[in-house]
């Protein structure tokens, strides 16, 4: 009998030493997060990509200083907010946000302007750019605070909905400056 005991305790010493048995990840529950929250940020994503993009038109096609700035503050702030989303969705396991060719499929974000709404600002010039860009770029920011509404009432991560609070706050000034522009 001892040497059974002794051999039992062995065994339990040895297990205590292994390797943890491995934990499954965390559901969003679990977690922090929700469905909710994924597809706030897999929408969002695509959604500031695409305010980069159109702000990137804006240098040599604006001659209003107010614009320039804006459209700098845009092309420095969103990459960021940008990175910090997919790395909220890369620790919670979830798929990145459908891109280039496969991105038309799935129904498009509030506010996103169309491939030929982008092509037709990059045709512009002056004036014609500045309206063109204030009101496209004014929809596209609605768009992104009635996403950021939504998911304060719906999600679950407090990360998310801190973000999406300086996102309403943000873009909501941008919207307001983009009203007064637009003349």
């Amino acid at each position: 009998m001892r040497k059974s005991l002794l051999a039992l305790v062995a065994v339990v010493l040895l297990a205590a030493c292994g390797d943890p048995a491995p934990t499954p990840p965390a559901t969003g529950a679990q977690a922090g997060f929700n469905d909710a929250d994924v597809r706030f940020l897999q929408a969002m994503i695509p959604h500031h990509q695409q305010a980069i993009d159109a702000a990137k038109l804006v240098g040599g096609r604006s001659h209003r200083s107010q614009l320039v700035k804006l459209a700098d503050t845009i092309a420095t702030r969103q990459p960021a907010e940008i990175q910090t989303m997919k790395g909220w969705l890369q620790r919670w396991q979830q798929p990145m946000p459908a891109t280039g060719g496969m991105a038309h499929e799935a129904e498009p974000a509030p506010g996103m302007m169309s491939q030929g709404q982008l092509d037709w600002l990059a045709t512009l010039d002056g004036r014609e750019f500045d309206l063109g860009f204030t009101t496209s770029m004014k929809t596209h920011h609605l768009g992104a605070i009635k996403m950021a509404n939504s998911i304060l009432q719906e999600g679950r991560s407090s990360e998310v909905r801190m973000l999406a609070n300086q996102i309403l706050t943000a873009q909501q000034h941008e919207v307001d400056q983009l009203a007064q522009w637009h003349d």
